[in-house]
């Protein structure tokens, strides 16, 4: 007689539920990149996702909340990844590059959504997505700070200024600067990221 415990499996129930959670977060980024975000409707959605409008509403409250829905999750698995693998030999001028760079790839491969996010995202500070795009946040904090705590271990800068400034600044540069380049009609990768890159190294030589 066997001793190996079964692997719990989840109930039809939860499985019907991710199902249309999926179906929901397809139909609403396939119709926020080919119509925009203000052309798409949340009958639309439900059309596409062969759902009633009703059950639209029970995993978002609104289209922004949807928006976020899409978002949050691709958020939290790029953070995990940008963090994961940081080279602790590099100068902190290529490891900022280098976690950065996740988010830019994100953005490049779809500008028309990130345009939407960061617009949408400004004084959005209510509900459970809300909730997750400030965790989201924290968490690039935390990695930023980790890392810049570790350059000042290193040596690699000599200020005296508090860590948590630095890294408002090199964050608040991040974002200026992903602005300004998803402004432009086509954005492109490289160009976006030498931008980034000359903005950071000035920060950096002001710090040292």
């Amino acid at each position: 007689m066997s001793n190996v415990t079964p692997i719990s499996q989840p109930g039809l129930r939860e499985r019907k539920k991710q199902d249309r959670l999926q179906r929901i977060k397809s139909a609403a980024r396939t119709l926020f990149i080919e119509r925009g975000y203000d052309g798409t409707t949340i009958r639309e959605i439900a059309r596409v996702a062969d759902l009633s409008a009703g059950t639209i509403f029970r995993y978002a409250e609104d289209k922004r909340d949807l928006l976020f829905l899409i978002f949050n999750d691709d958020h939290f698995s790029l953070t995990e990844a940008a963090f994961a693998n940081v080279d602790d030999q590099a100068t902190l001028l290529e490891q900022l590059v280098h976690v950065f760079e996740f988010y830019y790839r994100y953005f490049a491969d779809q500008p028309m959504l990130a345009r939407f996010v960061l617009r949408e995202m400004t004084f959005y500070d209510t509900g459970e997505q809300a909730q997750k795009i400030n965790q989201g946040r924290d968490n690039i904090f935390k990695g930023l700070t980790q890392i810049v705590a570790a350059a000042r271990i290193a040596h690699k800068i000599s200020s005296t200024e508090d860590d948590a400034m630095i890294v408002q600044l090199i964050f608040d540069i991040y974002q200026a600067e992903s602005r300004r380049w998803l402004h432009q009609e086509e954005p492109q990768l490289i160009n976006g990221l030498e931008v980034l890159e000359r903005a950071l190294k000035l920060l950096i030589s002001g710090l040292d």
